[in-house]
């Protein structure tokens, strides 16, 4: 459970901070609906965006991080008392996670990762792709028993590997 607890202090705070600079936003609108435990309205508010301007990642992203808030609300995950009475948390067997829900949140995750992927490759710096890259990887992260956390373990992996050549390549002079 550790993973979701860091998984929900680094996105609330990077949430707040992206929903702070666009307020006005579509998505900033979303992220006060759903801090606010109105997962519907961020929902409906979400929902019109995408079919609006449906080749933008960061609404799939954001939409699956409203699935995956609303689920651990309905789990009672999010209740104050979480960090006073752990008993709830650690009993895994009271927890009975939507399998619909969830099957719902990894599509968005990959629509999301698609799209973002697709705009980098013409744009590096493009920062609501960057972003909704790592609001989906932390929601992946958030459940580790799935095969798509394997697939990004193995990329960073080989990403490392490839830039840990390349770095002792610089540092030893040879190119």
């Amino acid at each position: 459970m550790r993973p979701v607890v860091l998984f929900l202090a680094v996105f609330a705070g990077l949430g707040t901070e992206h929903a702070r600079a666009e307020a006005g936003s579509a998505v900033g609108q979303a992220f006060v609906r759903m801090y606010n435990f109105d997962f519907p309205g961020a929902h409906t508010i979400l929902d019109r965006e995408i079919s609006r301007r449906p080749e933008l990642p960061l609404p799939y992203s954001v939409k699956a991080a409203v699935y995956f808030f609303s689920e651990l609300d309905r789990l009672k995950i999010l209740q104050i008392d979480f960090f006073e009475n752990d008993e709830r948390v650690v009993d895994r067997r009271k927890l009975k996670p939507d399998p619909a829900l969830r099957e719902r949140m990894f599509r968005l995750i990959e629509t999301a990762r698609q799209r973002a992927n697709s705009r980098l490759s013409s744009d590096s710096g493009d920062r609501d792709a960057l972003f909704a890259l790592c609001v989906a990887a932390g929601l992946v992260a958030g459940f580790p028993e799935n095969p798509l956390l394997r697939r990004e373990l193995a990329r960073v992996r080989n990403m490392l590997h490839r830039t840990g050549d390349d770095m002792l390549r610089a540092g030893s002079g040879s190119q």
